[in-house]
């Protein structure tokens, strides 16, 4: 499995927490139908959030949807860390610490450069239905990076 990180970024409200929820779902219930994963480490998981080591045969992905705060983004990455997880999903704001965070653990921990996806405000129900496509294309890339 090759190294990768992607950070799904934006303003608060956007719904990066809820379109990663959403392609953990998705890819969870894939993984176990196809029999790439057997196990699942949860740090937390809400109806809304999930930071959670996801092992696929002898390797391990990491998907965290809380990043609003520097705290948040190294918890979720020094939980990843203490996995040796090769592949990251992971949310966080558009800048600021949050963002640089990411980017270190990325160079440090996985030695690449992160791909970042940008979330974008919609209105209304334009905002479910920008939530669900993200995320089956967030599904798309981790089908691909662990198998």
């Amino acid at each position: 499995m090759k190294k990768q990180m992607l950070i799904l970024k934006g303003p608060g409200n956007t719904g990066k927490s809820t379109t990663i929820k959403l392609a953990f779902d998705m890819f969870l219930q894939w993984a176990i139908k196809n029999e790439k994963s057997s196990t699942v480490h949860y740090l937390y998981l809400t109806e809304r959030e999930v930071a959670a080591v996801i092992e696929a045969g002898s390797e391990f992905i990491g998907v965290a949807t809380r990043g609003d705060s520097e705290k948040q983004v190294k918890d979720g990455l020094n939980f990843f860390a203490s996995h040796q997880c090769k592949v990251v999903l992971c949310a966080t704001r558009s800048r600021g610490n949050p963002l640089r965070v990411a980017h270190n653990f990325s160079s440090t921990q996985l030695g690449v450069t992160p791909r970042e996806v940008i979330k974008k405000k919609e209105k209304g129900a334009g905002q479910q239905a920008a939530n669900m496509m993200t995320a089956q294309q967030l599904m798309k890339w981790l089908k691909l990076a662990c198998c």
